[in-house]
């Protein structure tokens, strides 16, 4: 057993450290931390890298802090099932948060912090709807009159057993997902009486553990060719893709990508991919590359690290530019700030455009990153995207709604805390 370690909380709030060994340890986890409502001999703190997604009654009590690495997700949904719990457990993994909603055991939502897991991407990976259409749809409505499902189904483009599936086929693969985690934290929260669960008939946890665990043991077949997802990819020419779906990964890795790179980039579950990249890899349309077969990056960087970030903060804004119907006047204005020749940053940013729901492209950034000189290629790269995406908020202040505005500059300073933590 360790040493013990106290601190102490003080009446005017603050927190004061106890000896030496205290000290060291809250200073390896200085940062911003939720404090969770508990039980009054309880402190619960997590790391607040990401806000939650759902709101929560002030009188609810977390009951369970866990770190998922020590555990199956699966075991304790199985426990809430059977005990017939009513929870709300929050979930998050490398700035991924998921908030399942059980109600006597049983789920009654699920939320995501991803933009790619809205009910919307649902119908369109399904093939219930094109996204030019969703686009228009979403575009027409007025901000928060009418969820997607029930805008699409009052269009006519969809009927509600097309919206049933897909919120069916949500909430199973979210679930699923968090249910096959191996990190992150958790944190359980019990319900107060008389809570407003959301009117939709929560959808039995049984069934969603036998897929999870069918899911589980794929994975752990999976994982003895794919170990995790640095594991890097690329198309050996021999076949093309029998669908859509192979032919989009196949492009995906016409040059080597890494499975991490490749969910990001095709906005599909870590599932999904793993699942397809096995089926391709024993087919023999893609093999396994050594990191060094990757176009060379500047030796010691992050390039990758910090695109990825900006790509996700740029992925939100892309989402409600499209949605206000302002994406012409936000392109129009971001790649003229890109093309300003009297910015510090011409070079870097020399024949980069911006499209509406196009990653930055990372090849001509890296070429342009070889023709500096000077100074730390990652920290200019990384100064360089900062101004942008500070610029495209400011345009975001000038084209959206405020309240709009305000919630999406709080996720996309979350997204960035994700950057400068690492």
């Amino acid at each position: 057993m360790t040493d013990r370690r106290f601190i102490d909380v003080l009446p005017d709030g603050t927190i004061q450290a106890s000896g030496s060994a205290e000290m060291t340890l809250l200073a390896s986890r200085c940062g911003r931390y939720w404090l969770h409502e508990s039980h009054p001999e309880l402190v619960l703190l997590t790391f607040a890298g990401l806000e939650r997604t759902a709101s929560t009654v002030p009188v609810e009590r977390a009951i369970l802090l866990a770190d998922i690495s020590g555990f199956n997700p699966i075991d304790l949904f199985g426990m809430i099932a059977q005990s017939r719990l009513s929870l709300r457990i929050i979930a998050v993994r490398q700035g991924v948060e998921r908030v399942l909603l059980f109600r006597d055991g049983d789920i009654a939502m699920i939320a995501s912090n991803e933009s790619h897991d809205r009910i919307g991407d649902f119908l369109v990976r399904m093939g219930l709807v094109d996204r030019e259409r969703l686009e228009a749809v979403l575009a027409a409505a007025n901000p928060g009159r009418r969820r997607a499902g029930q805008l699409l189904v009052e269009s006519g483009l969809i009927t509600s057993h097309d919206l049933w599936r897909a919120i069916q086929k949500q909430l199973t693969e979210l679930f699923c997902d968090v249910a096959t985690w191996s990190s992150g934290h958790l944190v359980g929260y019990r319900l107060p009486e008389g809570f407003a669960f959301p009117p939709m008939p929560p959808l039995g946890t049984q069934g969603l553990l036998l897929e999870a665990v069918r899911r589980f043991d794929e994975i752990s077949l999976i994982r003895h060719r794919i170990p995790d997802s640095g594991v890097v990819l690329q198309a050996t020419g021999k076949q093309a893709g029998e669908n859509d779906e192979e032919r989009a990964f196949l492009d995906s890795v016409q040059q080597p990508a890494s499975i991490a790179e490749l969910q990001h980039k095709l906005h599909r579950p870590e599932f999904d991919l793993l699942r397809l990249a096995y089926s391709l890899l024993q087919s023999g349309a893609v093999q396994q590359v050594t990191a060094s077969a990757c176009p060379q990056r500047p030796q010691g960087s992050r390039v990758g690290d910090v695109l990825q970030v900006f790509d996700m903060a740029f992925n939100e804004i892309h989402d409600e530019v499209r949605k206000a119907g302002v994406a012409a006047q936000f392109v129009a204005a971001i790649n003229a700030f890109l093309g300003d020749p009297k910015s510090a940053y011409t070079t870097l940013f020399r024949g980069v455009e911006l499209e509406i729901g196009a990653p930055i492209s990372e090849e001509i950034l890296l070429r342009n990153l070889t023709e500096l000189t000077t100074g730390d290629p990652v920290q200019t790269l990384s100064d360089a995207l900062n101004e942008l995406l500070f610029f495209a908020l400011f345009q975001c202040g000038e084209l959206l709604e405020t309240s709009v505005d305000v919630d999406l500059a709080r996720r996309v300073r979350l997204i960035y805390s994700t950057l400068t933590e690492g």
